[in-house]
């Protein structure tokens, strides 16, 4: 059985009103991608079970209608986004208003050199650097390991 990580950032200020194509932007412009493949992984309009959907990455359009959409109904927004240049990604889920937003380290999960321990640090680094630059304010960071 393999393991899973997860590490959860909850939220208490969003000073700019970021919205999530914004922040998922930001993401993109620091070194993430949402292509794989050229696919985009992603949750549906008025998903409950974490159906994920892949749609070709020349739909992109339609994809951020939908999570344009999703955002409005105040769904949970999820997206895969993936490191360039390590093929190392993440399931990224965010909550409504940006209350919360938690990344699952299950593509490809980095780990500590010689261990099936996931390299938190590596994740932490490279996500709070995005957060931080879109002025998110971090109440409280939750790991976890499976």
């Amino acid at each position: 059985m393999s393991k899973i990580a997860s590490i959860e950032f909850g939220v208490n200020n969003n000073p700019l009103n970021k919205d999530v194509l914004s922040l998922i932007d930001m993401f993109q412009l620091s070194g993430w991608s949402i292509n794989e493949y050229n696919v985009i992984r992603f949750l549906p309009l008025r998903d409950t079970d974490f159906g994920w959907e892949y749609s070709p990455i020349t739909e992109i359009e339609t994809v951020y209608a939908q999570i344009r959409e999703k955002e409005k109904l105040q769904e949970l927004i999820g997206i895969a986004l993936f490191a360039k240049d390590v093929s190392i990604g993440v399931s990224a889920l965010f909550y409504p208003k940006l209350e919360k937003i938690v990344f699952i380290a299950d593509l490809n999960r980095k780990t500590i050199l010689n261990t099936d321990i996931t390299d938190l640090t590596w994740y932490l680094k490279n996500i709070i650097a995005v957060l931080s630059q879109a002025k998110l304010s971090i109440e409280y960071i939750r790991c976890e390991e499976s």
